[in-house]
């Protein structure tokens, strides 16, 4: 599969003001529960993160800034720099080039290319829970495999876990392609092994840049694998898919975020993933206002009010083609807004948790800042904060550290808000072999 031109986009400015603590929680005094490395659970939990990330905020997201702000501007030259490199390359031709600079090991490479194999071999709902299936086959032999260092264990747990919240979101929308060919002469399958693969090569970028900016940063530890995936889909699905066709074609929708600019039940919806040659989206809204609208593909967005906030707003939005024709599949979804404005979704905290003591490692609040309405504290037992912003923490731990956690705190500000506490345990052995 060849890589066409990248391109670069534009997205809303999210204005993020949040009152920052470095108190310890008044909770976690006493000695924590120590654990031994096994912390796959912990690892996974990016999964669902990335299925809220794609289900609620995706096209409003910049995912530059998922990474933290002292190591954006690095990270972002950096990985712009290596995808311009990377240009026209095979994902298969990239493994080879990291294995030479011995960023990865040929096993990881290896290990990998089956990862991206069980990914998804086709865009159809069934598929999508084959292909969690066999991720979960792959997971249980990289959790044993012989040849693979516990950190590149881990990298290749957060990878498969970010393609399953992927997979799972297909799976929940229903969505599939069709077996015709796509007006603009770009095959739908051959257009979705694309996407697969441009996907697969901005996390394996992501993921190689976070390892060049040093394992006491926070980019190195997921944060990298998550930031390259989103980048990634966001390249193809708001470029109308121009890294993976090289004529415009008419595509179903294949998504829509929300944002809330208050803590009203009124959000403002984002369509993205379709071609350029659809003209227009018919939207109809059952318990919600407007109860029907049309919208121009130049500017996809409606705002859309609950009307009754104990029943949810069921849409439909049928693309419609500059022939006048309209695609076969219709994207529908329910959202209930008097709920969704209050919540907290598509955020986990990340970072490295086999330390060496009396060392200082950054840690990062994936996702607080897609949603202005959001609040966030960080708590540390065994070791200081010596920097902290809504969306990272710079720790500094004690020396005799042997076990110790950090914990985020994320809220939401409207009344009766949603508070969710991320939770990372950490050991103080050094990283296990």
């Amino acid at each position: 599969m060849k890589y066409y031109k990248i391109i670069h986009y534009c997205f809303l400015p999210i204005l993020m003001l949040f009152f920052m603590s470095c108190e310890k929680d008044p909770d976690s005094y006493g000695a924590p529960e120590a654990v031994a490395y096994d912390n796959y659970s912990e690892l996974t939990a990016i999964r669902t993160t990335i299925y809220e990330q794609m289900k609620y905020q995706l096209a409003f997201i910049d995912p530059y800034e998922l990474v933290p702000e002292n190591e954006r501007a690095t990270f972002q030259q950096k990985f712009e720099e290596d995808l311009a490199a990377f240009q026209g390359m095979q994902l298969s031709a990239i493994l080879d080039i990291y294995v030479q600079q011995e960023i990865i090991s040929p096993t990881f490479s290896e290990v990998y290319t089956k990862l991206m194999a069980a990914y998804q071999d086709d865009a159809n709902a069934s598929n999508f829970a084959f292909a969690n299936q066999r991720i979960d086959r792959e997971l249980a032999i990289i959790k044993k495999h012989p040849s693979l260092t516990t950190a590149e264990k881990k990298q290749l747990t957060t990878m498969a876990a970010v393609f399953q919240g992927a997979n799972q979101y297909f799976l929940d929308t229903g969505f599939q392609l069709p077996d015709s060919q796509a007006r603009g002469g770009c095959n739908w399958r051959e257009s979705w092994g694309c996407i697969k693969e441009y996907t697969g090569t901005g996390m394996l970028v992501g993921f190689g840049v976070g390892i060049g900016m040093g394992p006491g940063g926070g980019v190195a530890f997921g944060v990298g694998t998550a930031a390259g995936f989103t980048i990634g889909l966001i390249q193809v699905i708001r470029g109308e898919n121009g890294p993976c066709c090289e004529s415009p074609d008419c595509n179903l929708v294949l998504g829509v975020s929300l944002r809330f600019d208050d803590c009203n039940p009124t959000a403002t919806y984002l369509a993205y993933g379709f071609g350029a040659d659809n003209t227009t989206l018919d939207w109809t809204n059952t318990g919600g206002t407007p109860a029907s609208a049309t919208t121009p593909t130049s500017d996809p967005r409606l705002a859309i009010t609950q009307d009754n906030p104990t029943v949810a707003v069921n849409t439909d939005i049928v693309a419609v083609c500059v022939d006048g024709t309209t695609e076969a599949n219709t994207l529908s979804f329910s959202r209930n807004l008097a709920e969704l404005v209050k919540s907290v979704s598509g955020v986990n905290l990340l970072g490295p948790d086999q330390i060496y003591p009396g060392e200082t490692y950054t840690y990062t609040g994936y996702g607080i800042s897609a949603n202005s309405n959001y609040n966030s504290q960080w708590f540390v037992d065994g070791g200081t904060i010596v920097t902290s912003s809504y969306n990272s923490a710079t720790v500094r731990w004690d020396n005799d550290l042997s076990e110790g956690r950090l914990q985020l705190q994320v809220g939401n500000n409207c009344p009766d808000g949603e508070q969710r506490v991320f939770t990372l345990n950490v050991s103080g052995d050094g990283p296990i072999p």
